[in-house]
């Protein structure tokens, strides 16, 4: 199952947060059916985005755009309050040694929508086109904290398998510049040899940071999911209006939208028109 763990280490000087995408990843690989490499730019970036969500107590939506100026374009994620997560790249189908060929250089922005709607915004430039090497660099940017933040992954053909994120953060003031510096007991290369995506989030979170004992502080569900419905869609080609309605039901046109995160299709029949110029016209 898909889920969040937050802890931290008795002596209060860390947090180690480890996100398991596992299952998000296959449904969006499932339905935008990438490349290899775009796959685990994916797995990369939904599960950053869960890591984002760290901080924060209660959200709404936090979505992050990494807008790359290679042939991929850009990646979209969210994650909302309850757990869901959703993405997609702009452009599935390429085909690239690596997701920093694919992604290139460009801005990540990151945008968090609280329970009371209220919006904050923050952005800088890509650091390195990795996805998540690009959201630590977003985290000690706006937390100000030595991060180190990692998606590790088993691959099948270069596609992802198992997917687990970590998070490790200074604390209290600690100094995390040794530890977290490259060659440092949280290097992302020590990271990589050192942990099993696999494993229990626990021994993950333990085996990060050498083995310290850690305390779990919270644990919370993670998931696929889309909000886009038939509905939200009719209320979208309302908008369009009545004159450009009634063109397409003299037409004899369906409305076609296809949502960009989940790559579901939605058809609106000329009959369902009609009754969209209906209801527009008696509005007052």
């Amino acid at each position: 199952m898909d889920e969040l763990l937050r802890a931290i280490t008795t002596d209060g000087n860390y947090r180690v947060a480890v996100a398991r995408t596992t299952s998000a990843v296959a449904e969006a690989i499932a339905r935008h059916r990438p490349t290899p490499v775009v796959a685990r730019a994916l797995a990369r970036a939904l599960t950053s985005t869960a890591l984002l969500s760290v901080g924060e107590k209660e959200f709404h939506r936090i979505s992050v755009q990494w807008r790359g100026r290679g042939p991929m374009g850009s990646i979209q994620a969210q994650i909302r309050g309850d757990g869901s997560l959703r993405g997609y790249a702009f452009e599935p189908q390429v085909e690239l040694p690596t997701v920093q060929e694919a992604l290139g250089r460009g801005g990540l922005a990151v945008l968090e929508v609280d329970l009371q709607g209220r919006v904050t915004q923050g952005s800088l430039p890509l650091f390195d086109g990795s996805v998540d090497g690009d959201t630590e660099a977003f985290f000690r940017h706006s937390e100000q904290v030595p991060s180190r933040l990692r998606v590790l992954m088993s691959t099948d053909e270069g596609v992802p398998g198992a997917v687990v994120g970590v998070l490790v953060q200074t604390l209290g003031g600690a100094s995390g510049d040794a530890l977290l510096a490259e060659g440092g007991a949280v290097s992302p290369d020590l990271l990589e040899r050192r942990l099993d995506p696999t494993r229990a989030l626990e021994d993950i979170a333990s085996a990060a940071l050498s083995g310290a004992a850690l305390q779990v502080v919270g644990r919370s569900p993670l998931r696929w999911a889309c909000d886009c419905s038939m509905d939200k869609v009719e209320q979208g080609v309302a908008m369009l209006g009545v004159q450009d309605l009634l063109d397409m039901i003299s037409k004899a046109e369906v409305g076609q939208v296809r949502c960009d995160f989940c790559a579901e299709e939605y058809v609106v029949p000329v009959e369902r028109l009609c009754e969209l110029v209906d209801e527009l016209e008696a509005q007052p």
